[in-house]
Order: C-alpha cells, then sequence, then structure tokens
C-alpha cells in the first residue's frame, strides 16, 4: 500500500456548495484480527497483512474477522487480470482503475463485506483506495435529490460481456432495505425498446 494517497470528492460539473464530503476511504493497516474488525466497523475498510494467497486462507481470516457474526461466506470468486479467459487488454498498473463494484458477480446476494485477497502484488502501481458510495450519494442529494431519485428508479442496462443480462437502477434495496449501489464498467443507457 505504499504510494500515492487518493481522495476522491463528488463534484458535478464546477458546481461546489462548499457543503460537500470527502469520499475517499484509505483504508489502515493490521494483522491484528480485533483491531481489523474495529476498523472495518468504523471506517468501512481495512487492509489485513499476514495472510496467505489460498482462497481457503481468506474464507478462514473471513471467519477469524467476524467470528460468530458469521451468516455465511461463497466459495471465492477467482479474478484474473483482463478477465478469466484473458479476452481483454492488460490495463496499464501506472494508471487508475475507474472506480467500479467489487463483488458485482454476486448480484443480488447484497454480500455486507467483500474481501479481496492480492495474490501477485504489483511492481508498479497498485495502490487500492475505495469511494464511500453512501457519501456520494449523499453529496448528490444535498445538491441534486431528484438525480438520486433517479438512480434509485430509473433501470440501466449493467450487462458484462459475455454475462447474462442485467437491467436495474444503480441504487437498489434488498428486502431488509439495506442499500447496494453498483458501478461496472459495462453500464449503459437501455435502449427505448426495452
Amino acid at each position: 500500500m505504499e504510494g500515492e494517497v487518493y481522495s476522491v470528492y463528488m463534484v458535478s460539473g464546477s458546481v461546489d456548495n462548499g457543503g460537500m464530503h470527502e469520499a475517499g476511504i484509505r483504508p489502515e493497516t493490521t494483522d491484528n484480527l480485533a483491531q481489523a474488525y474495529e476498523l472495518v466497523r468504523r471506517d468501512g475498510a481495512v487492509c489485513f497483512d499476514g495472510i496467505g494467497p489460498s482462497a481457503k486462507e481468506a474464507v478462514e481470516l473471513g471467519h477469524k474477522i467476524f467470528s460468530h457474526r458469521v451468516r455465511s461466506i461463497p466459495e471465492a470468486a477467482r479474478v484474473f487480470v483482463g478477465g478469466e479467459m484473458d479476452r481483454y487488454d492488460q490495463p496499464d498498473h501506472t494508471k487508475p482503475l475507474k472506480p467500479h463494484t467489487d463483488g458485482f458477480a454476486y448480484g443480488d446476494l447484497f454480500p455486507d463485506y467483500i474481501m479481496l485477497s492480492c495474490v501477485n502484488a504489483s511492481a508498479q502501481g497498485g495502490e487500492s483506495f475505495l469511494v464511500d458510495g453512501y457519501e456520494v450519494l449523499a453529496n448528490l442529494a444535498a445538491s441534486y435529490p431528484g438525480f438520486v431519485n433517479d438512480l434509485e428508479t430509473i433501470a440501466v442496462d449493467q450487462t458484462e460481456a459475455d454475462m447474462q443480462v442485467s437491467n436495474s437502477p444503480i441504487v437498489q434495496y434488498n428486502s431488509a432495505n439495506r442499500k447496494l449501489l453498483r458501478r461496472n464498467f459495462s453500464q449503459k443507457p437501455l435502449s427505448s425498446s426495452q
């Protein structure tokens, strides 16, 4: 996690009402399980040192951090640079990747937490930063409440290449009224024929 620190602010064009809140998160790093739980509860994220590279070790870490609070931890979803079949060009690791929602493949299961296990560190770049989607929505609601309503009610095409069709709003709620925000690189307006 060496390198540049990113701060992400939600701004629309050149409009700044002076009341926008920082929406970037730079997670603290620890190798202490109790502290990891407290940091993820406080900040929404934590970087944990000292875990092996296997999916089994990542699942075990989830159980250790959340202990009796775990309802389920699904099988790890492997992610390769360029996709499982390396269909896409390799990204330029010297440039930031645009914000996106990890765990999109879990769909409507709405996981409470996503664990990312880095198996191979990038020689250059590779730093992580997080965007607090709830804070982004709060910033938008302060200036453009109608736009937030649109994000909750207007479906967009969220279908990723070679995946099942997914048309839904960017902001969704599950049966327990818990909010989920989705951002992927494939989002586009629905055509008028759908």
